[in-house]
């Protein structure tokens, strides 16, 4: 963890297998991390101390994401299962959180040829009503979140010809966006029906996306090693930060929309100003 303002490391922490994914809930104050190995662990932003660590054996976790308010945790495996847990439960001594689990479900997807297609990245939506997920295969849906009936699948978006790198809400949850190593990236309304909004195209791989939070923008982490930036309205490439020396991974605003920190194969995270 760094502090952003002087670039010094305020805390590491040691994950089994490695990092697969990272997310931050709305307010800042919990810090989610999934490991290659399934190991899941809740860091508390304001102390910096582990919250919880909780070990999904057997299910080949592949993504999680946080609800905004922190309460809720989703995780999507290679094996087709989503799993959804409570995070505002009993806190025990030591501040630890005892997690509960609410939920599995089965999702066997499936790409254009028949042959299985792992989920690969998920989202949820800021109202935590709706989940977006993304596949190996290039198929994505958006389900309908109940805490009583269960998930329900809203859309269904074939739109992508390879792996589904990234998904990601927009802040008002009207629009969601899928980045793909099919050298696309799109966005999708999924208040009206899931259409197909935009689709940005490059020649090169897309590893990742993230809108601005105003939802005017929306950036892209390219295989180039560069950070692209487009504007959601009109479809146009709006300016390019680079570059890293190897492909960037993964790619977010800052919150108040001013910067963008990009995270590359070269082994640095770059921060980018963006001009009015």
């Amino acid at each position: 963890i760094w502090d952003a303002r002087s670039g010094a490391e305020l805390q590491n922490y040691s994950m089994p297998g490695g990092l697969k994914s990272m997310q931050y809930s709305g307010d800042g104050k919990m810090l989610m991390n999934v490991s290659d190995e399934g190991t899941v662990v809740l860091i508390d932003m304001v102390s910096y101390k582990e919250r919880a660590r909780q070990v999904i054996a057997d299910t080949n976790v592949s993504a999680g994401a946080l609800a905004i308010d922190g309460k809720k945790m989703i995780l999507v495996s290679r094996n087709g299962m989503i799993s959804l847990w409570d995070l505002a439960q009993q806190t025990l001594p030591g501040g630890l959180i005892q997690n509960r689990f609410l939920m599995m479900f089965e999702i066997l997807d499936e790409d254009q040829e028949g042959r299985p297609s792992p989920m690969t990245c998920v989202a949820i939506s800021p109202n935590v009503k709706k989940v977006f997920t993304g596949t190996s295969g290039g198929l994505m849906k958006v389900f309908d979140l109940s805490m009583t009936e269960g998930l329900t699948v809203l859309h269904v978006l074939p739109g992508h010809e390879s792996v589904v790198t990234f998904v990601n809400f927009t802040t008002d949850g009207y629009k969601c966006a899928s980045a793909c190593l099919d050298c696309s990236l799109k966005i999708w309304d999924v208040a009206r029906g899931g259409k197909a909004i935009n689709t940005f195209t490059d020649k090169h791989e897309i590893r990742g996306c993230y809108f601005s939070p105003d939802n005017t923008f929306i950036c892209a982490a390219m295989d180039s090693g560069a950070v692209e930036l487009f504007d959601i309205a009109t479809g146009q490439r709006v300016m390019t930060f680079g570059l890293h020396s190897g492909r960037v991974n993964c790619v977010m605003f800052s919150p108040n929309g001013k910067f963008i920190i990009s995270g590359g194969m070269d082994g640095l995270v770059k921060v980018w100003a963006i001009q009015d």
